[in-house]
């Protein structure tokens, strides 16, 4: 089955002119996945972290944010909570995530049950699904066997490419899965 959203469009690093290289990733995919839900013109960086009570600063790990911190920023602008998932356990999201536990997270440690849940969300929602390893953070658009498509907000050009099934299922991963 070959399954892949066509995003109106992949915020990234630099978008409106905001210097968020090195830890605006998360940032510019909640951006990517209100735009498809919906809201014209996502709110900038800077107004994100201001409702999130963030402070600019010169440490970008303060500025830093994780899924559950977009979630709660999504709920905000559109009234809807995506699912909060955990892949493949409790402990790897201790290890990965720097404000969250694996208790903050809907656990799933069987691939097979995450490959359904994510052609079904995108198949059912066509909303890219956030996806974070605690260093980098990439849109979910599609998936076909053996591999899934990705939007890439770290890079300027070519930021939908490839990633193979076995390189995902290989890491721990925090996720916002439309429901």
């Amino acid at each position: 089955m070959v399954f892949e959203l066509s995003p109106h469009r992949i915020f990234r690093y630099g978008d409106g002119g905001e210097n968020d290289h090195g830890w605006g990733c998360v940032y510019r995919n909640t951006q990517t996945v209100l735009r498809e839900m919906g809201v014209e013109s996502p709110p900038s960086i800077a107004s994100m972290m201001a409702k999130l009570g963030i402070n600019p600063s010169k440490n970008q790990q303060e500025m830093w944010i994780e899924p559950p911190d977009a979630n709660t920023f999504i709920h905000h602008v559109t009234g809807r909570r995506l699912a909060q998932v955990a892949y493949p356990s409790s402990r790897s999201i201790d290890r990965i995530s720097m404000r969250y536990g694996g208790t903050d997270f809907e656990i799933v440690e069987q691939s097979e049950q995450l490959e359904s849940m994510i052609k079904d969300s995108l198949e059912k929602h066509h909303i890219p699904i956030i996806i974070d390893d605690g260093i980098v953070s990439y849109v979910i658009l599609g998936w076909s066997e053996g591999e899934v498509v990705i939007g890439d907000p770290h890079v300027q050009r070519n930021n939908v490419r490839v990633l193979p099934a076995e390189q995902f299922y290989s890491k721990a991963w925090m996720m916002l899965v439309p429901h």
